[in-house]
């Protein structure tokens, strides 16, 4: 799969057509949901293209598409769907720098963050998403600066007894394997049993089943999860002061590279970004549960909507006109 920079209207799959359908029908919280899929969808025909220098144009212009290795299952951030496409709000942004800068990606086989780190310390992949910079991946990745940042917490079953880490000398709590949090949470709460698992969900689940007595993820993720499989059994009793700070991270041999996407990233207005990130993280304040959202919302999100369709007409009118 290779991305080309988008030029003219954007254009909709069939599966996001139906898609948009039913949440039009559904409510005024799936309405903002749809509103800004569209936006999402429309934002590379209007992107301001990135203020690269002629030497990184030079760059951009030799280079075969580069190899984007996606996580399989960090959603909202990166996924894949049923049918093998990545999705997520790292993915948005890795489209719209695209569209900025000209660069060109081949999606690889999307697989668990500890197959992906070890391809890239390998040499085998270019790119990676999602990733908080840590000393260890440092050695061998270079990072852009963070594009979003969610806090970690500790979730328990609803119901159960509440509990801090501090507290938990001897019980088992799960934690993705390989995530930034790991080596923070075992140095700072060395007593407690760490049960290492692939990803979120799976750490997630076994907590559900009883295994375990708790779960460290991030809030983003535990709401993208919970809401996909239906749970509601579920809740955040504390965070752990750690925020996953996620980065784009690419080969440390390839520094031209980690310029231009840093220059993508940066040329990315504050708009492009809201929608983005409307579209893949309601407000985190309060309860982790979904809640359906006020009516305002709804007319905000058709605000957005009229004025990011008058900036992409005028921007198809210069076109036309150049």
């Amino acid at each position: 799969m290779i991305w080309r920079k988008c030029s003219g209207a954007a254009r909709f799959t069939a599966r996001q057509e139906i898609t948009m359908v039913r949440q039009f029908r559904s409510g005024i919280r799936p309405l903002a949901h749809a509103l800004a899929l569209v936006l999402c969808a429309a934002l590379p025909a209007w992107a301001a293209p990135a203020d690269l220098s002629a030497a990184q144009r030079a760059w951009v212009a030799r280079q075969a598409a580069l190899r984007f290795a996606p996580e399989k299952d960090y959603g909202p951030f990166i996924y894949v769907d049923g049918e093998g496409n990545p999705l997520g709000l790292s993915m948005d942004f890795l489209r719209l720098i695209g569209a900025k800068t000209g660069l060109r990606f081949t999606v690889m086989e999307a697989l668990n963050l500890d197959q992906n780190l070890a391809l890239a310390k390998s040499g085998a992949v270019d790119l990676l998403s999602s990733l908080r910079p840590t000393p260890e991946r440092a050695r061998f990745l270079g990072f852009t600066t963070a594009y979003v940042s969610i806090p970690a917490a500790l979730i328990e079953r609803a119901g159960a007894p509440a509990s801090s880490l501090a507290d938990m000398g001897g019980r088992r709590v799960a934690l993705g394997k390989g995530y930034a949090v790991e080596a923070y949470a075992r140095e700072r709460y060395p007593t407690v049993t760490w049960v290492a698992l692939p990803n979120d969900e799976e750490a997630l689940a076994e907590l559900r089943a009883g295994r375990v007595d708790a779960a460290v993820a991030d809030l983003a993720s535990l709401r993208f999860i919970s809401g996909r499989r239906g749970w509601n059994d579920l809740r955040v009793v504390e965070q752990l002061g750690f925020d996953y700070t996620l980065s784009f991270a690419y080969r440390k041999d390839s520094p031209e590279l980690g310029a231009v996407l840093q220059r993508g990233l940066q040329a990315i207005s504050a708009r492009e970004k809201n929608v983005i990130l409307a579209r893949w993280l309601p407000p985190l304040a309060g309860t982790w549960q979904n809640r359906p959202l006020a009516p305002m919302a709804g007319v905000a999100a058709l605000l957005l909507l009229a004025a990011g369709l008058a900036a992409w007409s005028r921007r198809r009118r210069g076109d036309g006109q150049g």
